[in-house]
């Protein structure tokens, strides 16, 4: 399991390597202030799935920064986050920076589902008959991102399908030739197979 010990940012927050991120705020009162103290524990804060209360004030600095276009938004976070000292001090860093602030606040449960329901719909828009959809979305690449990151220790959501449907396939005996042409008939056979067509990321 990854550690946030392992992160530069607990040198420049004087921090003990079996230090946990509990101890924030009596670590750093004396060693940063105002915003670089802020990014620095908003950058271990938002690197871990464990967030004590001594994190709120960091997070909501950090969530507050919002702009009309998701881009601006985005490079304003990352601005934010790149004042802590400990960015120019390791050549992880930057891409922890980039990591968090495109996947923080999209990669939880709430946004990973909303992005699925959307992305359903979608389908279901488009496809017009319900018994024809598919939804098994993928983890968006951001995502994966943040949480494989060397320095985040972030529990991954799975997704669990919820509903299916049953249908019958055609399947091709020869795995190297599925087209539909009549010589190929007589090697063909239909299976049931299950579809997801509802579900949703838990952890």
């Amino acid at each position: 399991m990854k550690k946030l010990a392992l992160l530069p940012i607990m040198a420049i927050l004087s921090l003990s390597a079996t230090a946990d991120a509990g101890s924030l705020k009596d670590a750093v009162k004396d060693e940063l202030t105002g915003d670089t103290k802020l990014a620095c524990e908003a950058l271990l804060c938002l690197s871990s799935s464990e967030r004590p209360s001594e994190c709120n004030p960091s997070l909501h600095r950090y969530f507050n920064i919002s702009h009309k276009h998701l881009k601006d938004t985005l490079n304003a976070r990352k601005a934010f986050l790149s004042l802590c000292p400990a960015v120019d001090d390791d050549k992880q860093m930057p891409s922890l920076v980039n990591a968090i602030a495109n996947g923080a606040g999209r990669c939880d449960l709430a946004g990973l589902n909303q992005n699925a329901w959307q992305q359903c719909r979608n389908n279901r828009f488009w496809g017009g008959d319900e018994n024809k959809i598919s939804c098994n979305p993928q983890l968006p690449s951001y995502c994966k991102a943040y949480y494989t990151h060397n320095y985040t220790n972030i529990e991954q959501p799975k997704w669990k399908c919820t509903q299916t449907v049953k249908e019958a396939k055609l399947v091709y005996n020869n795995t190297n030739d599925n087209r539909r042409v009549q010589s190929n008939w007589n090697n063909a056979r239909i299976e049931q197979v299950e579809r997801c067509v509802a579900g949703k990321w838990v952890l």
